[in-house]
C-alpha cells in the first residue's frame, strides 16, 4: 500500500523498512487545514471527485462529525475549492443557499414585506437590503462555477466592474500575465465576442 502525505517542502520518497511513503509538494492554501479535520475531509472530497460525491457520502461525513467537526469545517470553508466548499456546507448542515433559493420563491410582495421588515431590525433602506441580497447571490453563483469558481476573489465593490472588464484599467496589462485571473478575463472576451457574432 502507498502512503502519500501532503507537504510544502519538497517531493520525495522515504522508505522505512518495507514501507514505501511518498511525500508530494502542494500549496500553502492546501496545508492551511494540515492536522485538522476539516483538512481530512476536503482532501478526502479532493481524491473522491466532484462527479462521485452524492448523498449517501454526505450523509456518512454527517453521521460520523461531530457538531465540533462541523464547526472547523465551516471556518476553514475558505480553504476549500468552490465545489468542496458547496459539499462541506450542505455536511455541515449550513441552509444559506436554502434560504436564499427559498427567499427568491417568494412572490414580489412577500419579498418586498421583508425587506421593509429588515429596515426596522437592521437600520438599512429596503433597497439596499434587495441589493445586498442580489450581490450575495451573484457571488454564490460566480464561486459556484465549476471551471472558475476556486480562482475567483471578491475584494471590494469595485472587483465586479474590474472582473468583466467593464470599465477601463489604470494602468496597462502585462502581456506575460499568465495568472487564472488573466486566462479568466481572455475567455470572457470570447464568449462576449462570440455572443455578439463578431
Amino acid at each position: 500500500m502507498k502512503i502519500v502525505f501532503l507537504t510544502d517542502g519538497p517531493a520525495r520518497w522515504v522508505q522505512l523498512r518495507k514501507q514505501v511513503i511518498m511525500l508530494k509538494h502542494t500549496t500553502p492554501r492546501a496545508m492551511a487545514t494540515a492536522g485538522r479535520v476539516s483538512g481530512l475531509v476536503i482532501q478526502a472530497l479532493r481524491h473522491i471527485g466532484q462527479r462521485h460525491v452524492d448523498g449517501a457520502i454526505v450523509a456518512r461525513l454527517q453521521k460520523r462529525l461531530s457538531d465540533d467537526d462541523r464547526k472547523q469545517l465551516l471556518q476553514d470553508i475558505r480553504f476549500a475549492p468552490a465545489w468542496i466548499a458547496a459539499i462541506l456546507r450542505r455536511v455541515a448542515g449550513r441552509r444559506g443557499s436554502d434560504r436564499m433559493n427559498a427567499f427568491l420563491r417568494l412572490s414580489a410582495e412577500r419579498r418586498r414585506l421583508l425587506c421593509e421588515e429588515g429596515q426596522q431590525r437592521l437600520g438599512l433602506t429596503p433597497a439596499s437590503i434587495e441589493k445586498d441580497f442580489w450581490v450575495c447571490w451573484t457571488l454564490r453563483e460566480l464561486f459556484g462555477l465549476p471551471q472558475w469558481g476556486e480562482y475567483l476573489t471578491f475584494t471590494g465593490g469595485t472587483s465586479l466592474s474590474k472582473g468583466g472588464r467593464l470599465t477601463p484599467a489604470d494602468e496597462e496589462e502585462d502581456p506575460d500575465d499568465k495568472t487564472p485571473h488573466r486566462k479568466f478575463r481572455e475567455d470572457l472576451e470570447k464568449r462576449k465576442l462570440a455572443f455578439l457574432g463578431r
